[in-house]
């Protein structure tokens, strides 16, 4: 039996100071968080997961949140963005690929690796 899975990192990571508890708390549902020190001694978060499975709902929660944070930073973040690898444990013809998500304050672009490989086959 064969297992698939998508990892999936955010970045850059986000200021502390831009991130609401609540929202933390939401974030923290679909991503494992790291708190790292900047030189400053300011806090910075570093989300990821090693098995992404947000249902739509939960995603777009997590969008919007990213997007809150955008518009807080008042231009220190001009955008976030996800990407992530999906394998498989068996070399399957349909289990690797990728994705990748750019956030903007007021947009969202998502494609994955199968989306562009389709393209460049018109």
């Amino acid at each position: 039996m064969s297992y698939t899975c998508l990892q999936v990192t955010v970045q850059p990571t986000i200021p502390a100071t831009l991130i609401k508890e609540e929202e933390l708390e939401l974030l923290k549902e679909c991503f494992s968080c790291e708190e790292h020190s900047d030189h400053d001694g300011s806090v910075r978060y570093y989300f990821y997961t090693e098995e992404y499975s947000v249902y739509d709902e939960k995603e777009d929660e997590m969008i919007g949140i990213f997007q809150k944070v955008i518009k807080r930073s008042k231009g220190e973040l001009k955008h976030i963005y996800l990407q992530g690898a999906t394998y498989c444990t068996k070399m399957e013809p349909d289990a690797f690929g990728g994705m990748a998500m750019f956030i903007k304050k007021n947009s969202v672009k998502q494609i994955s690796t199968l989306e562009i490989i389709i393209d460049w086959m018109k």
